[in-house]
């Protein structure tokens, strides 16, 4: 989560019941959009998502008109903010999604005595995607829609619970994105994660192009703020396990999990 780093990840995939009164479980995931984007930036100011993928110039709205009074290219007023939350969030609705999840956010301090400003405008990011998500869920503009939270640390907890990997940190980062290099490497074979839409192949090359590039190539550009992007994708395959996990507990009981309770 970020204002100008806002990394996002859609993932489709099928349920399917196996045998009769076995859990449910979800086939292989396929991932369909992975990207980060600025939001403060004119392209994705000046835009209007269309179905998903089709992108269009859009005239100036009243809203928009109102907010350039007090806009600047730097201004995280509420008003302004309000503007690109609105945008995403109708971004997303073209897609169709069936759950939207979005990652909660903390207010950090860095070790000073008060929390710091680009925390608290996150924070309110955040507010606003959900306060906007509801509305359009309400309304009934956004139908058959659950939108939920998720917990960062629970994330890298359960990618981790065998590793000696802090929850949190520099460290924590670096596995990620480590851990997301692999899974793209085994795309392909038997035991990959997810599979891969035509249209994510250049993110992925940008993605591990990072510190293996050869000076000059002309591969596709090299990712910044990979953990950002690790986060998106890593809490949609997590949230995707955990239900999984949960089927299986209501039909078959804990004991079907294999863990020790």
């Amino acid at each position: 989560m970020g204002i100008r780093n806002l990394a996002y990840a859609f993932l489709t995939c099928k349920m399917t019941e196996e045998l009769k009164n076995t859990p449910l479980k979800y086939e292989k995931p396929i991932l369909c959009h992975w990207q980060r984007t600025d939001l403060m930036s004119p392209q994705s100011q000046a835009m209007d998502y269309n179905e998903g993928d089709t992108i269009r110039s859009q005239t100036p709205s009243v809203v928009d008109s109102m907010t350039a009074t007090v806009a600047t290219d730097e201004s995280f007023e509420p008003i302004v903010l309000a503007g690109h939350a609105y945008r995403f969030a109708k971004y997303c609705a073209s897609l169709k999604p069936t759950h939207i999840l979005i990652e909660r956010q903390r207010f950090r301090s860095g070790g000073h005595s008060a929390v710091q400003e680009w925390s608290l405008r996150v924070g309110m990011l955040e507010s606003m995607l959900h306060a906007t998500f509801r509305t359009l869920v309400e309304e009934k503009l956004l139908l058959g829609t659950t939108v939920e939270q998720v917990l960062p640390m629970r994330v890298n907890k359960f990618w981790f619970i065998d590793e000696d990997v802090p929850a949190t940190g520099k460290a924590a980062k670096v596995a990620k994105i480590a851990l997301v290099n692999d899974m793209l490497k085994s795309v392909g074979a038997k035991t990959a994660s997810f599979s891969l839409h035509e249209d994510v192949r250049n993110t992925v090359d940008g993605f591990g192009a990072k510190g293996s590039r050869a000076a000059g190539s002309k591969k596709a550009p090299t990712l910044e703020k990979l953990d950002d992007m690790s986060d998106a994708l890593l809490q949609g395959l997590a949230w995707l396990r955990w239900q999984e996990n949960r089927n299986r507990l209501v039909t078959h009981g804990v004991d079907s999990l294999g863990i020790e309770v």
